[in-house]
């Protein structure tokens, strides 16, 4: 459920804003209650190399604040231009379900958009933790395009999805 004035209260703010651990931090947050081995030191690995190359991988990702306070974040990686690729795109548990997940990766398409990429891609799990995903993605007019096998599990595959930014409205 959306909240009336959640525009005033929603701010997307550059990573720079915020010191060394942040990434790592929303991230294992959002994942708190997904079984992923290895999960910490790649999130870990991943804040490193975003804080120690602000000008190029942190410039790809922004912070979501509601009411100053930083919970969620979104990254693309544009060096398949003109088309992106989304990357990590989560909402603390707390603040999920009032539409704040729908809001964040609408304004990275618009930000994408604005900035010349003609389409972005992402690709996500089709294990249950990331239906609400998959939900947001099919919303701001992702569709389908494949799936295959996920690395190392017999149970699991990776869903695809694409979309046209010249042809949705964000």
């Amino acid at each position: 459920m959306s909240t009336p004035d959640l525009p005033a209260r929603l701010t997307f703010e550059s990573i720079t804003n915020f010191p060394r651990g942040t990434f790592s931090f929303i991230v294992m947050r959002s994942y708190q209650n997904y079984a992923d081995e290895g999960l910490a030191e790649r999130v870990e690995a991943a804040d490193r190399q975003t804080f120690d190359n602000l000008e190029t991988i942190g410039a790809c990702v922004t912070i979501t604040c509601f009411d100053g306070k930083p919970i969620g974040l979104v990254s693309y990686d544009p060096r398949t231009f003109p088309s992106a690729i989304v990357g990590q795109n989560c909402i603390v548990p707390e603040f999920r379900g009032r539409g704040l997940g729908r809001e964040q990766l609408r304004k990275l398409l618009a930000t994408l958009r604005d900035n010349g990429f003609e389409t972005a891609s992402v690709t996500t799990s089709d294990h249950p933790f990331f239906e609400p995903a998959r939900r947001i993605y099919q919303a701001c007019g992702f569709c389908e395009v494949a799936r295959k096998p996920m690395d190392g599990a017999t149970d699991a595959e990776l869903i695809d999805f694409e979309t046209d930014l010249r042809q949705i409205d964000v």
